[in-house]
């Protein structure tokens, strides 16, 4: 699995269920992914947007930035929570992208 995108009401979406245009676009609470260098690495943000070699997190402005260049888009929106359902969440994908 190269990148799964967790959420707020503890739902998983993969690249196995469909491309990161089928995700749903809210509540994002982070999104691993594989990295060569360092097996996996974690996003988390207000906003988040798939680049060409992958998932990133960014503020308002780069959000802005990225929605400023040419070519299809697709944006994901953060949510907040307590700090015990974050961390609860958070480390769920952590476990879950070391196994893989």
């Amino acid at each position: 699995m190269w990148w799964r995108i967790y959420y707020a009401d503890g739902t998983v979406f993969t690249d196995m269920d469909g491309t990161p245009f089928d995700a749903p676009a809210r509540g994002v609470v982070v999104i691993t992914q594989g990295d060569k260098q360092n097996i996996f690495r974690t996003c988390q943000g207000d906003y988040y947007i798939h680049q060409m070699w992958g998932w990133e997190s960014c503020d308002l402005n780069g959000l802005w930035d990225y929605l400023a260049d040419c070519g299809a888009k697709t944006v994901k929106f953060g949510r907040t929570l307590s700090n015990d359902t974050y961390a609860h969440i958070y480390q769920r994908a952590l476990d879950e992208a070391i196994k893989q």
